[in-house]
């Protein structure tokens, strides 16, 4: 009788210090493997193991691998609904539900030392999924993960080096996360890099490396990459101007489900007799190149797709505008309208040094939304001196409507 009061205290103890011992079918005996549909969509979706990146096939093998009851394969279905990752539709009461459930097993599961628990943890809390958002703890779990090889971990940590997200801001180690990332087979590490050559971000610009590294994307299966390499071809940024090569890369990036680049596909080019892309007039009877056709406007008043404003512009346009249907629709009436007001803007250097001018503060606040250190601090220092002003012209008004006291 005295044992089985011993027992029942003992299971009682566990459940009242929250369950932190996970079921015995989670059991592991060293570190937990990615095996089955779990490793076949993460493989799917980070283009690992000889696979190139690819949402179709990997989203079902996360629905499967979740249906078996693993905390790891719901945490990351759960990340997947919450932004809406890997092409599944956003459904946030669905992620906490998610979260909530199996948030305390991938604790357990992260103490133990297990790398992909480590990384969902740092997702965790960098999204605030399950667990209040936190920067730094985020931080402190990817750098984790990464030591103990986990790829896209270490893109991770690179991108909170790269924005100072968590951890004091730092180019050099953004590089070498990112490239670090790449050699362990997380291949859209490969546009971060590209992006930093390209702007000059931290680094001198360089339109070898951009075009190395973009190659490298694309090659490996990133949809942004193909497309990006498309414009450069187009434009002839860096390699030389191809349009068999733009419409090639289009066509490969449409091929992985990117509505973008089968639209711009379908528009601008046609696929002739003897096997090769050729570019053709639009509707408007005005040939806008690819580049262009990100930003039109900003590349007729600045007078390069690889100005930093411009850059700053188009990468607003993938984070934010083309995350949402509003967004998207909006995209698709500028491709629709632009290219006329673009044309004129650039033959006419008074409407360019204007467009700049009315552009500039946009591309700031733009920035500011990306996370750029300066950006924020400029955007945030503005508000403040407004702030400031107005708040001098209140009291100019209110004292100034007053007798003084004598």
């Amino acid at each position: 009788m005295r044992f089985v009061g011993s027992a029942f205290f003992l299971v009682a103890l566990i459940v009242f210090a929250g369950g932190i011992v996970p079921p015995a079918t989670f059991a592991q005996d060293g570190p937990y493997v990615r095996t089955g549909a779990l490793a076949e969509a993460v493989d799917w979706y980070l283009g690992l193991h000889g696979k190139t990146v690819n949402f179709e096939r990997a989203r079902p093998q996360f629905m499967a691998a979740a249906q078996k009851e693993d905390p790891l394969a719901r945490m990351w279905l759960a990340r997947c609904y919450q932004k809406g990752r890997v092409g599944f539709q956003t459904d946030e009461p669905e992620a906490k539900r998610l979260a909530d459930e199996n948030i305390v097993f991938l604790r357990n599961l992260a103490a133990g030392g297990n790398p992909e628990a480590m990384f969902l943890l740092g997702s965790a809390y960098a999204d605030g999924l399950g667990v209040a958002e936190d920067d730094e703890t985020a931080a402190v779990w990817y750098r984790k993960a990464a030591d103990n090889g986990h790829a896209l971990a270490m893109n991770n940590l690179g991108w909170a080096y790269d924005y100072g997200k968590g951890v004091g801001q730092s180019y050099d180690k953004a590089i070498f996360w990112y490239e670090k990332a790449v050699e362990n087979g997380f291949v859209p590490s490969a546009n971060n890099l590209a992006w930093m050559y390209m702007e000059g971000r931290g680094v001198d610009q360089d339109e070898l490396k951009t075009i190395y590294w973009c190659q490298r994307g694309a090659e490996g299966g990133s949809v942004v990459a193909m497309i990006r390499l498309s414009e450069f071809y187009q434009q002839g940024f860096g390699v030389p101007q191809d349009d068999h090569m733009a419409g090639y890369w289009l066509k490969e990036a449409a091929d992985r489900g990117s509505a973008e680049a089968g639209e711009h596909l379908r528009q601008y080019y046609t696929f002739s007799a003897d096997g090769r892309w050729e570019r053709v007039e639009t509707g408007r009877g005005a040939r806008a190149d690819a580049g262009a056709a990100t930003c039109f406007i900003a590349t007729a008043a600045y007078g390069s797709p690889a100005e930093r404003h411009v850059l700053t512009l188009r990468l607003f346009r993938e984070k934010w505008l083309n995350s949402s249907p509003a967004g998207r629709w909006l995209v698709k009436q500028y491709y629709v309208y632009s290219p006329a007001l673009a044309q004129r803007i650039s033959g006419n250097e008074a409407l360019r040094s204007l467009t700049r001018l009315l552009l500039a503060p946009v591309a700031l606040a733009a920035g500011a939304s990306l996370g750029r250190p300066t950006d924020v601090a400029l955007v945030s220092g503005m508000i403040l001196a407004l702030a400031v002003l107005l708040g001098r012209r209140s009291r100019r008004r209110y004292f100034g409507g007053r007798s003084s006291n004598t």
